[in-house]
């Protein structure tokens, strides 16, 4: 009799060839890994081009800025010394006393017309108020003084504790004070020789306050004296936010790279570490073909791009929940920053030059860190590693 055929169970190999190769339902999906090759979101594009953009925005806000402002521009304009005593106090041994009056108490005035009557002012410290105090301090700066549109020889001293405040003054002609602080036209400096002409002079600086040119005296001063803002305060400001978009723009220029590949976090340990080097050298060769070239810009703001760059590191040990090494980039990267900017300086001047830029460099950085915080952000959401679970 035959027998009826027998159903073998399912061999292992034949459950493995029979598993369902077809994509997960919606219902059942697993998380994606977005360190592989599947290609960034538009979110992630988009956030890319927002940071290459402030990124440019930053990074020629310095070269702009130096560039719309003007140079600082001296004229130079005729004066009689006899009656005009307050132009002959543009030198810079000679102090305007009813200059200095004004805007402060009046027992500095008070003060000044003793000293003008009776030749001298020596009274305790409950007689006058704090700004004479200041303003007797400063001998040995001034050799004469205008006031009243007189000229006197200027002496002063403070007593210890500023206990008290001794002010002579002894009057003086006006020849005499010109004579002593003007400079002939012929041994002034070639600035000082165009502005006496009427032509341009241009310049950081011109120490030759009053020109004699044949008899005829000059007060040579700044035709644009906000432009000096600009240069102390605005400047330095744009070259530490230059530093910031330079970063973003290598930040971000590489995020953009690793994107068209199809990466949607390629943010490492070792890629941000070579991001902060490449932010660096780039800021050094910017600083190099820079028409406003200085020792700053080669000593202090390469250091502070690459600080911002490593600002991503923060993000990234966020993400993994590393406190360890987050707390490790918060305390090292400002103290290696300000060292390798202050030995940079210390080469350009010496010790104390060195030490200056290493302040300065500290004021930077917080301002850095001010405008750079969003690498943070990128640092969290680009990196490479999973979200913790």
């Amino acid at each position: 009799m035959d027998r009826p055929p027998r159903d073998d169970p399912p061999s292992e190999a034949s459950e493995r060839s029979s598993v369902d190769l077809s994509p997960p339902s919606a219902n059942n999906e697993p998380i994606a890994d977005d360190t592989s090759l599947s290609g960034p979101s538009w979110p992630r594009y988009l956030a890319i081009a927002l940071l290459c953009l402030v990124g440019l925005v930053l990074a020629v806000s310095f070269t702009v800025v130096m560039a719309a402002g003007d140079d600082l521009t001296f004229t130079a304009d005729p004066f009689d010394p006899e009656t005009e005593p307050s132009e002959a106090a543009t030198a810079q041994q000679v102090i305007d006393l009813e200059q200095r009056a004004e805007n402060n108490p009046a027992g500095v005035a008070d003060a000044f017309d003793t000293a003008a009557e009776e030749g001298v002012y020596d009274e305790p410290a409950s007689a006058h108020p704090d700004e004479l105090v200041r303003i007797a301090d400063d001998d040995d700066r001034y050799e004469y003084a205008v006031y009243g549109g007189e000229y006197y020889e200027w002496e002063s001293a403070v007593g210890e504790n500023s206990d008290h405040v001794l002010i002579e003054l002894e009057p003086t002609t006006a020849q005499e004070v010109v004579d002593s602080v003007a400079v002939p036209y012929e041994e002034a400096s070639s600035e000082a020789q165009s502005a006496v002409d009427g032509e341009e002079a241009t310049g950081f600086e011109i120490s030759e306050k009053i020109v004699d040119d044949d008899g005829t005296y000059y007060a040579v001063s700044m035709a644009n004296p906000g432009v000096v803002i600009v240069q102390l305060f605005v400047a330095p400001i744009t070259a530490v936010l230059q530093s910031v978009g330079i970063a973003f723009l290598v930040v971000g220029g590489w995020l953009l790279r690793k994107a068209v590949g199809g990466v949607s976090r390629p943010l490492s340990v070792k890629s941000i570490a070579g991001l902060a080097g490449v932010a660096g050298a780039a800021t050094v060769g910017v600083g190099v073909l820079s028409s406003s070239f200085s020792a700053f810009s080669l000593a202090s703001l390469p250091a502070i791009a690459a600080a911002v760059v490593t600002l991503s590191f923060v993000g990234l040990f966020a993400r993994t929940r590393q406190y360890g090494p987050l707390a490790g980039v918060l305390f090292a990267v400002p103290i290696a920053t300000i060292t390798l900017a202050g030995v940079s300086h210390a080469l350009f001047g010496g010790v104390g030059t060195g030490l200056f830029g290493g302040v300065l460099t500290l004021f930077a950085l917080v301002g850095a860190g001010l405008f750079g915080w969003p690498l943070i952000a990128y640092g969290y959401w680009f990196s490479s590693t999973p979200d913790p679970t």
